[in-house]
This record gives structure tokens, sequence and C-alpha cells, in this order.
């Protein structure tokens, strides 16, 4: 089992309720068992955890999810594996994509 999947099912055994989070970064593309075998060999020592605008108000005051993610903290602890960074989604801010169409030159103003 790789270190991600081992942080997220610590956690997912801790949470006493289903709670919606979504996970970036190395982490994302090793719980991807489409991805995770084109990873070999990579490791990652914390997962990053985005909560979705939708769910920020109830994660927030969520004492189970806080109470499950310092658990699985404590737990994973010896082992040097932690879950992190956690962070709103409208705090998590990502650059546009390269443009795929071809830019026209600067014009001078009359």
């Amino acid at each position: 089992m790789n270190s991600a999947r081992l942080i997220a099912e610590t956690l997912d055994r801790h949470l006493d309720q289903k709670t919606e989070i979504v996970v970036f970064g190395s982490a994302a593309l090793l719980l991807d068992p489409r991805i995770e075998p084109l990873m070999d060999g990579r490791r990652t020592d914390d997962i990053d955890v985005v909560i979705p605008n939708d769910h920020e108000m109830a994660v927030d005051t969520d004492v189970g999810f806080w109470s499950a993610i310092e658990a699985t903290n404590r737990e994973l602890d010896s082992l040097n594996l932690y879950i992190s960074h956690i962070f709103a989604e409208r705090q998590v801010v990502l650059p546009a994509p390269p443009s795929t169409t071809k830019s026209e030159p600067p014009q001078k103003r009359p």
C-alpha cells in the first residue's frame, strides 16, 4: 500500500460520517488507481486537502472531522505521515491553462 492510501484509509477509519474532501498534489495521483502504477517508487509524506465551497461551513464546525484529522496524524506520526494542509476551496488559486489559440501581436495605438 502506498503512503497516500495509508493516510486516506486511516482518516476514513477515524471519521464518524461521510465527509467530502478533495485531495490534490502527488497524493491525489497516488490515490488514482489508473495513475498509481505510473508513480512506482513515488512516495509522499502528507495529504493536502481542499474542502469544497459548499461543504466548508459544515466541515468547519464538524468536531468529529477535526478529531479524525488529529487521530490520523497521531496514529501515523511514527511513520512520519500526516494530513498537513487543509484549505477551503476559495483559498486555492490555480493558474489559468496556457492558451491553445495563437495570440495576436500587440497593436500600436493611433
